[in-house]
C-alpha cells in the first residue's frame, strides 16, 4: 500500500513485516474504504481486515480470530449506523466499529454465495447495499437487518460412556463418577437458540486435560474423550445462537475418575509406611547383629588379652627362678671363698634388682627408666660375680621420654645376659657391652652389642666342653616375643649381627632389638 504526499510529491510505502503485528498483515491489498470519522480500512488477501492509524503510520489486523467470516475481504462499505460491512469468501460480515465485535452472514440467511467479488460493491444515496458475488448480488437495507440479541441457554443433552448413554438430564454444576477404567466417554450438547439452529456455534473444553478450547458447529454438537488418567476435570461448554453472540457462562459438569486401588493415596501411604517399617526393620535387625558382632568381638579381645596377659605374667614369673639361680650361685660363691664384704656387697644389689625385678613383673608394659634401672643392677652384679670382666654403658635417645613411654619388662636382659656369659667370659682380658635406644616411628630400637669372641667361637667352646644346656632366659624371652607378636602383628623383630675385623676374625656379636612402645 501506498500513500502518496503532494506537498513532497513522493510516495511512502507500507509493506508486510514478517513477525512485526502493527506493520501490513498481508501485501496484497484487495480495497482501501474511509470511514465517516476519517478512519482507513484495508481488506486484505488473507490478512484480514486493517485498521490504518494516520498518526503513528501502525496498522491494527482484524481476522478469523476475532470472529471475521474470512480472512479475505474484498469490499468493505459502511451503514448510516456507523457499522462497517465486507465480502468476503465465507459470506458478508458485519463490524461494529465500537464493540469491535462482527456478526456474520451466509448461505444460511440468503447470501447468494459464500464467495464475492473485488470492487463489486455499492451503497446508494438512501443506504441500500449491492454487493456482488459469484451467483449474481445481494441488494439489502444494512439497517433493516436485525441482529439476534437472544443469548442462548446451553445445556448438555446427554452423558455417554463407551457409547452408551448413562444419563440424560445433567444440571450445571454435575458431578459424574468413573471407575479408571471407564476413561471413554462423551458429552452431548445443544444451544437453546431455534430461530436459524444450523449456525449456532460450540467451544468446549475438559479442564485439566485439553490446553485450549475446542471450537464446532451445528453439525458436531459432541465432545469425545479417550484414555483420561484418574484425577478431578471439569467439562465446559459454551454456544452462541445464529447472530454468533456467545453464551460466555455455558454449562459446567465435574468428572471423577477414581484410581485404582493400587494407585491411591491412602494404599501408598499405607505401602509406603510398611516398606519405611521393613526398611527400619531389617536395619534395626542388621544393627543388632553388628551390636551383638561387636560385644562378642570385645568379648573375644578381652578374653586373649586376659590370656595373653597371664601368658607373659607366667612367663615373667618363670624367669625369676632363673635369676635367683645364678645369683645364689655367685653368693655361695662369694661366701665359700670366704669374701664377706663382696657376698654382703652383692646381697644388697641382689634385693634390689629382685624388688625391682618383681614390681616389672605385674606390669604388661613398664617405662623405660625402670627397665633400664634394672639392667644397671643386673650388669652390676654380674660384673661382681666375674670379677669386673667387663665394662658397660647404656645410652639413651634424647628425643626418648623414659618416665612415659613403656615396653614390656624383661625383653632386653636375656640378651645382655648371652653377651656376658657367650661373649666376654671366654674373652681374654676385659671386655666392653655397649646398650643404645633409639626412637623410630613407633618403636624403639634397643642395640646390645659386645666385644666377646663372637657366636662362632662360643658355639666351639660349648661343644668342647660337652655341655647341652639352653640358655632358659632366651627360651622364655623367644616364647614371649611370639606372644607379644600376635598381638601387636608381627612388629617385634630380633636381629643378631656377627662384628668381624678387617681379617674377617670374630670381634664380637651386635644384636638389635626393635620393640613397639606404649605411652604410658
Amino acid at each position: 500500500m501506498n500513500r502518496y504526499d503532494p506537498k513532497t510529491n513522493k510516495f511512502i510505502t507500507f509493506k508486510h513485516i514478517p513477525n512485526n503485528h502493527q506493520s501490513l498483515s498481508s501485501n496484497r491489498v484487495f480495497g482501501i474504504f474511509e470511514d465517516s470519522e476519517g478512519v482507513l480500512w484495508i481488506g486484505t488477501m488473507g490478512g484480514g481486515l486493517n485498521r490504518f492509524d494516520r498518526k503513528t503510520g501502525l496498522f491494527k489486523h482484524y481476522t478469523e480470530k476475532d470472529g471475521l467470516a474470512n480472512n479475505m475481504v474484498y469490499c468493505i462499505l459502511e451503514d448510516n449506523a456507523g457499522n462497517l460491512w465486507m465480502t468476503t469468501n465465507n459470506g458478508i460480515s458485519k463490524f461494529n466499529v465500537k464493540t469491535e465485535t462482527f456478526v456474520n452472514y451466509d448461505i444460511k440467511d440468503g447470501v447468494q454465495s459464500s464467495e464475492f467479488n473485488q470492487n463489486a460493491a455499492l451503497k446508494t444515496k438512501n443506504g441500500l447495499f449491492f454487493l456482488g458475488g459469484m451467483n449474481g448480488f445481494n441488494a439489502f437495507d444494512p439497517l433493516k437487518i436485525v441482529q439476534n440479541h437472544f443469548v442462548p441457554p446451553v445445556v448438555i443433552t446427554s452423558f455417554k460412556k463407551f457409547n452408551e448413554v448413562q444419563k440424560n438430564e445433567i444440571d450445571n454444576n454435575d458431578t459424574i463418577f468413573l471407575e479408571y477404567n471407564e476413561n471413554f466417554f462423551s458429552f452431548e450438547f445443544s444451544s437453546l437458540d431455534f430461530s436459524n439452529p444450523i449456525k449456532n456455534s460450540f467451544a468446549y473444553k475438559l479442564e485439566n486435560f485439553d490446553k485450549d478450547w475446542i471450537f464446532c458447529d451445528a453439525n458436531r454438537r459432541f465432545a469425545e474423550y479417550t484414555k483420561v488418567s484418574p484425577g478431578i476435570y471439569v467439562f465446559h461448554v459454551k454456544g452462541t445462537n445464529s447472530d454468533g453472540l456467545w453464551n460466555k457462562k455455558g454449562m459446567s459438569v465435574v468428572v471423577i475418575i477414581s484410581p485404582p486401588w493400587w494407585a491411591t493415596w491412602s494404599f501408598r501411604i499405607s505401602f509406603s509406611l510398611f516398606l519405611i517399617f521393613i526398611l527400619w526393620y531389617v536395619i534395626r535387625l542388621r544393627f543388632m547383629q553388628i551390636r551383638k558382632k561387636h560385644e562378642i568381638e570385645k568379648k573375644v579381645l578381652e578374653i586373649e588379652k586376659q590370656l595373653f596377659d597371664l601368658e607373659q605374667k607366667s612367663l615373667r614369673l618363670q624367669m625369676n627362678p632363673h635369676f635367683i639361680f645364678n645369683s645364689l650361685n655367685s653368693i655361695q660363691s662369694f661366701i665359700v671363698n670366704n669374701d664377706s664384704d663382696k657376698a654382703i656387697h652383692y646381697l644388697a644389689k641382689f634385693a634390689q634388682l629382685m624388688r625391682l625385678i618383681l614390681s616389672n613383673s605385674s606390669e604388661p608394659f613398664v617405662p623405660i627408666k625402670d627397665e633400664l634401672k634394672a639392667l644397671t643392677y643386673y650388669m652390676e652384679i654380674e660384673n661382681l660375680r666375674f670379677g669386673n670382666k667387663f665394662e658397660y654403658s647404656i645410652k639413651i635417645d634424647p628425643e626418648i621420654d623414659d618416665d612415659f613411654i613403656g615396653i614390656p619388662p624383661m625383653v632386653i636382659q636375656p640378651y645382655v645376659e648371652n653377651a656376658i656369659l657367650h661373649g666376654i667370659i671366654h674373652k681374654k682380658g676385659k671386655g666392653k657391652i655397649s646398650i643404645s635406644f633409639t626412637m623410630q616411628d613407633e618403636s624403639l630400637i634397643c642395640h646390645v652389642e659386645d666385644d666377646g669372641v663372637g657366636r662362632e667361637k662360643s658355639a666351639e667352646l660349648k661343644a668342647n666342653s660337652g655341655l647341652k644346656h639352653k640358655s632358659k632366659g632366651m627360651i622364655i624371652t623367644k616364647e614371649r616375643l611370639e606372644i607379644l607378636n600376635k598381638q601387636v602383628k608381627g612388629r617385634i623383630s630380633v636381629n643378631v649381627m656377627d662384628l668381624k675385623n678387617k681379617d674377617g676374625f670374630p670381634v664380637g656379636t651386635k644384636v638389635e632389638i626393635i620393640i613397639p612402645f606404649k605411652e604410658i
